[in-house]
């Protein structure tokens, strides 16, 4: 199978240069969920060779694109992507004082790795907001600065909860498909070799795979995040004092190889519009 030197993922990047462009493209016009996914996945497909369709399903086409604003977080806030109502919608986005969050779970056809590209942003300048996004950013770095050669997942666990308890955040939300519900991240999966010529989608026993082979960052699942390529770091925080801050959905994928932990994430400006 054929990988870069780099565990971290090119077609993750190109995910995310794309949703860059798609954000700036639209800028300060009316447009909805549904139309900014679409023109998103097409012009993913115009710039990487990912399969069609990701391995997250449902949503449709594995990929998640959610508007909310100050006065009306919910969409924000969702429990489960997989919920009918967490998928892309005619809601339009607020470009004064909203929020933006969309996940997409390519699967590169080069590698056969998952590909997960998130990113959350606020467009308006309501200081609690920034506040808490910048605690949240802050929160989450810290997570990732506990990881090290030879970590195991339950420790790795256990820490982030400690960063929590020393926080006003909790860890909102829930999996379907991780037996402990709630869980920090999880090991990113390749697909085997010989689906790598020539299909350009993924079949329901390729989705299945992906999703049921991956270990879990939870209480339960205990296993060494360095035996794993790549590895995602995701939790989902919402404040615990103020129920009308927004969740913040960041997510990092972190490599720990040899005695170096790399990190790949999306931390641009609390804008998508600043560097």
């Amino acid at each position: 199978m054929r990988r870069n030197d780099n565990p971290l993922s090119v077609c993750r990047m190109a995910v995310g240069e794309e949703f860059y462009k798609v954000i700036n493209f639209y800028r300060g016009s009316l447009v909805t969920e549904k139309t900014f996914r679409d023109c998103w996945l097409e012009r993913i497909y115009n710039a990487y060779p990912c399969f069609r369709g990701g391995w997250y399903r449902p949503p449709e086409n594995g990929c998640a694109v959610l508007f909310g604003n100050v006065q009306n977080p919910n969409r924000i806030n969702f429990d489960s992507l997989r919920n009918p109502g967490s998928w892309p919608s005619s809601e339009i986005l607020d470009w004064h004082d909203g929020y933006i969050y969309v996940y997409c779970s390519q699967v590169d056809r080069v590698t056969g790795e998952m590909a997960d590209f998130s990113a959350f942003h606020y467009l308006g300048s309501n200081p609690e907001v920034l506040d808490h996004i910048i605690q949240c950013r802050a929160v989450h770095s810290k997570m990732l600065s506990m990881l090290k050669p030879g970590i195991i997942s339950v420790e790795f666990h256990a820490m982030c909860y400690t960063i929590l308890d020393s926080s006003d955040l909790y860890i909102a939300g829930h999996s379907e498909t991780d037996p402990a519900r709630i869980n920090f991240g999880h090991s990113l999966i390749s697909l085997s070799e010989e689906r790598l010529n020539g299909a350009n989608t993924l079949s329901d026993v390729d989705i299945e795979n992906l999703s049921k082979s991956r270990r879990f960052i939870n209480s339960t699942d205990n296993w060494s995040l360095q035996s794993t390529r790549c590895f995602s770091v995701e939790p989902r925080l919402r404040s615990c004092s103020n129920p009308m801050l927004p969740q913040v959905s960041l997510h990092s994928i972190a490599s720990i190889q040899d005695q170096i932990v790399i990190y790949q994430n999306d931390f641009r400006g609390i804008s998508p519009f600043e560097d």
